[in-house]
């Protein structure tokens, strides 16, 4: 796909759905895309086996919520957010968009349009974001999705910047 128009990103072409274990074969295929492994903590390729038991498990958790974004009837992005252990009013993000469709602000959008779902789900009031300082877009996404930068990290010997985001009183409302 060259380019994808603004009109395009009309929020009525969008469909917004949880993942189930049908999502199996085509969330490990974007896992395993070498833009997405180079901008993880962990760039080996992950085993199909390993996946299938990972996201087994996933989707079974009181405590993740995994999405996967539609353009157009075409699966392009998907966000998890995990509670963290130890700290039941947080959950942490990972998410990632097709390749074909990076730089169209989709990053931003599947954030916008779950980060009060995803807080009325988990029972949470915050949500963290942590990226490797050379991911830039996932750094724009969040900074525009209304996320505070916290600080810099060293996770897995890699310099991360922290982004968090906390659900106003308003939105609980």
């Amino acid at each position: 796909m060259d380019s994808l128009s603004q009109s395009a990103l009309h929020k009525d072409q969008f469909h917004l759905r949880p993942a189930t274990l049908r999502d199996m074969k085509l969330l490990w295929e974007w896992a395993n895309a070498p833009s997405v492994r180079a901008n993880s903590f962990h760039p080996e390729t992950i085993p199909f086996d390993e996946h299938v038991e990972w996201l087994q498990k996933k989707l079974l958790s009181p405590d993740t919520f995994i999405w996967v974004l539609y353009l157009n009837q075409v699966p392009v992005a998907q966000i998890r957010y995990d509670r963290l252990k130890g700290n039941m009013d947080s959950a942490e993000i990972d998410f990632s968009v097709v390749s074909d469709y990076r730089g169209k602000g989709l990053g931003l959008k599947i954030l916008k349009l779950t980060t009060d779902m995803a807080c009325n789900k988990l029972g949470v009031k915050y949500l963290r974001g942590v990226v490797l300082n050379s991911n830039k877009a996932s750094v724009s996404a969040f900074i525009k999705a209304g996320f505070k930068y916290q600080g810099q990290e060293q996770i897995y010997g890699k310099l991360c910047s922290i982004y968090m985001y906390t659900k106003s009183e308003l939105q609980e409302a």
